[in-house]
């Protein structure tokens, strides 16, 4: 996975974590969840089987402080 695209991911993440709502994405409905820190899940899948749990070790350096 491209460093700009786990960039990416991470950011998403640390902004659904903190209660966010990150921009650019399709959401199920128009609905701002409760500006509160949650749980966040994020699962790790591409074509290249292989190289999935090394994009996953990745994402986790990214978000983890």
């Amino acid at each position: 996975c491209a460093p700009i695209a786990l960039d990416a991911w991470g950011a998403r993440a640390k902004t659904w974590s903190a209660g966010g709502r990150p921009e650019g994405l399709p959401y199920v409905e128009d609905v701002v969840p409760p500006d509160r820190t949650r749980d966040t899940f994020v699962f790790v899948i591409n074509g290249a089987k292989v190289r999935a749990p090394h994009a996953a070790i990745a994402l986790i350096e990214r978000i983890t402080p």
